[in-house]
């Protein structure tokens, strides 16, 4: 009986201590007046306090160097107003960072090796990037700096080439150019090509920035027609006369269709007169059982001899 409770009690000590051990945090001082706390769970490390961070000769000096290992996310407290040199560096498991408008420099070796690192916003309010502050952050696409930033010291982005968003003619777009670094605008450049909207098509805008690949297109749907009803009017054996029909109000669209002067309907070989010849092509088209535009001259439904009869009429006129 003594050796079950002597089990079970060393089974739930060691339970105990392992529980303790995976879900520990490591916190304490992050120079004067700041203080660091990790979240080995979570990856979180907080920095907080207030006034300058300390500046560390190498990443070995830093507080947390033993257990940057967990640190996935840095958040730091709104009234610290710089980040020190070599204060994340060697952070290889960082992918994302909070920097407060507080801050106002990041210094030298700042984030030296964080691989893992893909993008970053610098502040507006920092007015200066310490040298090879973010040397191998291999896995930075893409990098804010703001207007306020005047100052940027040497190889800082050296082994990577990540985009730099920034304002054109700032600071950061000189530096950027003069290091051969990629470089978009937050305000694009654009040359706009477009065509017309219509009733029938869609009129489009393309935007396209003259410095960078980036593209945009507005698009205007098509209108469609403004239709004005026109009455018809019938043809007499004189004068031509139309069916009912639309013309549109922006546009040439109409369906008119004519309808001919019953003397011009028999005008069967199209040469301008009503004639024998006529009276022979509406034979020819009876006797061989063949349909012939505008043969049906008296509107009943069919070709027939009082058809022969009408043409023969005109054509004697």
């Amino acid at each position: 009986m003594k050796k079950i409770i002597f089990f079970l009690f060393t089974f739930l000590l060691v339970a105990s201590l392992s529980f303790a051990v995976f879900a520990a945090t490591y916190s304490g001082s992050f120079g004067e007046n700041l203080n660091y706390n990790i979240d080995t769970i979570a990856g979180t490390l907080e920095i907080t306090g207030t006034g300058e961070m300390e500046n560390f000769n190498s990443h070995n000096e830093v507080p947390l160097y033993s257990t940057r290992s967990y640190v996935k996310s840095i958040t730091i407290s709104d009234g610290i107003t710089s980040i020190g040199d070599h204060a994340f560096s060697d952070c290889y498991n960082l992918t994302s960072i909070v920097i407060p408008g507080s801050v106002t420099s990041i210094g030298d070796n700042a984030f030296y090796y964080c691989p893992s690192l893909e993008s970053i916003v610098i502040p507006d309010g920092v007015t200066s990037i310490g040298s090879q502050a973010f040397t191998y952050c291999n896995a930075l696409e893409s990098i804010v700096i703001p207007d306020s930033v005047t100052s940027m010291g040497y190889y800082v982005f050296y082994g990577i080439s990540p985009f730099i968003l920034c304002n054109r003619g700032s600071y950061a777009d000189t530096y950027a150019k003069d290091n051969n670094m990629n470089v978009h605008y937050f305000q694009h450049e654009v040359t706009k090509t477009s065509t017309t909207v219509t009733c029938i098509s869609d009129g489009i805008a393309q935007y396209v920035c003259n410095e960078c690949s980036y593209t945009y297109s507005d698009v205007d749907a098509a209108l469609g027609h403004d239709y004005i009803y026109h009455e018809g009017k019938g043809p007499t054996e004189t004068e031509s006369g139309w069916k009912a029909y639309e013309t549109c109000s922006r546009c040439d669209y109409t369906s008119y269709e004519e309808l001919p002067a019953a003397n011009l309907k028999a005008d069967f070989n199209g040469d301008g007169e009503i004639s024998l010849n006529d009276v022979l092509i509406l034979v020819d088209a009876i006797l061989d059982g063949q349909l012939l535009e505008n043969g049906d001259m008296n509107g009943d439904g069919k070709l027939s001899l009082a058809d022969i009869l009408c043409v023969l009429k005109l054509s004697v006129q």
